[in-house]
């Protein structure tokens, strides 16, 4: 049971934090336009 627990809640913070990095590095990149790709 409490690996079930465990599991759905890690499965939680996964579903929570991906969403925010991916949102973060657009703003990023939407903030600085062109900057990401500078290094070429």
């Amino acid at each position: 049971m409490s690996f079930g627990i465990g599991t759905g809640a890690a499965a939680s913070v996964l579903v929570t934090l991906i969403p925010l990095a991916l949102t973060s590095v657009y703003i990023r990149y939407l903030l600085n336009p062109g900057r990401t790709c500078d290094h070429e």
